[in-house]
């Protein structure tokens, strides 16, 4: 289960995943965020991401393969600072794992992360902190 919503206020792509996936929603939830960033890239305006993942627990190794594909693609790739929401520590190094970019970081906690993406109005890549250094 996924849900995808652009607040156009606060320039913020919002997805919240959950529950166990199979290589086949992976799929489906690639077409449809393929299509809001290509929206969104061609707009040429900056904004941020915000993924919470606390409902989704671990996943199956064909589905981490699914989306590490997914992640590599041109489109996926990061034009601000994008924040992860994880509710285990499994969940996090299985996000570090397929996240490894400067502009993403990985948190416990959903506050925590609003206030990093709002931190800086700039959301180029010589502003984000390596994903190594994120916060648990």
């Amino acid at each position: 289960m996924y849900k995808i919503e652009f607040d156009e206020k606060s320039r913020m792509l919002i997805q919240r995943t959950g529950g166990f996936w199979d290589v086949e929603e992976v799929a489906r939830y690639e077409r449809e965020l393929t299509a809001i960033l290509t929206r969104l890239n061609a707009d040429g305006r900056p904004f941020t991401m915000l993924h919470d993942s606390r409902g989704q627990p671990t996943q199956s190794a064909e589905v981490m393969r699914a989306f590490a594909k997914m992640s590599d693609a041109e489109i996926m790739q990061p034009k601000g600072r994008v924040a992860i929401v994880v509710s285990q520590v499994l969940n996090k190094l299985q996000a570090e794992r397929v996240a490894a970019n400067a502009l993403i970081r990985i948190f416990s906690d959903e506050a925590e992360a609003r206030q990093w993406l709002a931190e800086t109005g700039e959301t180029s890549p010589a502003d984000a902190r390596p994903s190594t250094s994120s916060r648990p």
